[in-house]
């Protein structure tokens, strides 16, 4: 109980406003917003490969079909955002840092 609380708490508190910042700069034409969505796709990815993988579905199999909808969205949004990141967009490295 207290991991699906956890769980729950991680996704709503950091992964969704993550999301909701990655869109908005999308939106707005900013270079970083698609650095800013890799990792909330990739959240998802992960988490619905173990929903899908996961559970039993005997009583309940209807929600297969959106299970593995909303996984192969975050894979080919976590593909997307990562041919859109720029090697420009990224921050240099100091020698002093290295």
């Amino acid at each position: 109980m207290n991991q699906t609380l956890g769980l729950e708490a991680v996704s709503l508190l950091v992964v969704s406003p993550l999301s909701v910042l990655a869109a908005v700069l999308v939106l707005r034409g900013n270079q970083t917003g698609p650095i800013a969505a890799i990792p909330p796709a990739a959240y998802a990815a992960y988490m619905f490969v173990q929903y899908i993988i996961g559970p039993q579905y005997v009583e309940y199999p209807r929600v297969i079909p959106f299970h593995l909808a909303m996984f192969v969205l975050s894979g080919i949004l976590l593909v997307y955002s990562w041919n859109l990141v720029r090697a420009e967009d990224l921050p240099t490295v100091s020698s002093h840092s290295d």
